[in-house]
């Protein structure tokens, strides 16, 4: 389908009162002002709630949407990553989605409860997103600093950059030469 098209708005009554918080593929995260969540698929409407966002330790509902206390301070909800889709196969219940709070990293498996990924690192970078891969949870921030985590162990692990190897300069100097010939000695690295 062409992206030039004409879009339209399409409501979903039963679905009044609650707001979208991600996606992925054909299923869509909607949130209540009570804490209750779910996953919906678009097309066959079929519903998945997910545990209260209150049955994790530590984590109070301030009555506003998205903002949550924990630790005697706000933390907003940025959004919900779902990093593997329910399967009918699997009687829907082998999703997992990582909810992304503004310092915080939560996220529940096909084996509730929700877990708290802790961060003893993040003093002032703000999580924008992540996602699961063989087990482990990965959360970006703002900065481009990505930690990871065993969710079944302690702590997180700060992800150093790549290594970049044959990389080669291609900025200039101060006489004027940019680097982008070779001379007699070979070329620049």
């Amino acid at each position: 389908m062409p992206l030039d098209n004409d879009t339209y708005d399409v409501k979903m009554p039963s679905l009044e009162g609650k707001a979208w918080a991600g996606a992925n593929e054909d299923w869509v995260v909607y949130i209540g002002y009570n804490c209750e969540w779910e996953l919906v698929n678009v097309y066959t409407h079929h519903r998945v709630p997910l545990p209260k966002i209150l049955d994790c330790p530590e984590v109070e509902h301030t009555g506003i949407l998205r903002t949550f206390n924990y630790d005697h301070g706000d933390c907003r909800l940025q959004k919900i990553a779902i990093c593997r889709v329910p399967d009918r196969s699997w009687g829907y219940r082998n999703a997992c989605v990582v909810a992304i709070f503004y310092k915080h990293v939560v996220v529940l498996t096909s084996t509730p409860p929700w877990i708290l990924l802790k961060n003893q690192f993040l003093y002032t970078d703000v999580y924008c997103d992540a996602i699961q891969y063989k087990g482990l949870v990965f959360a970006a921030t703002t900065r481009g600093t990505v930690f990871g985590w065993d969710p079944h162990s302690f702590g997180p692990v700060n992800i150093p950059p790549p290594i970049l190897e044959n990389f080669y300069n291609q900025g200039g100097d101060d006489d004027g030469d940019d680097h982008e010939h070779e001379d007699e000695e070979g070329p620049y690295t």
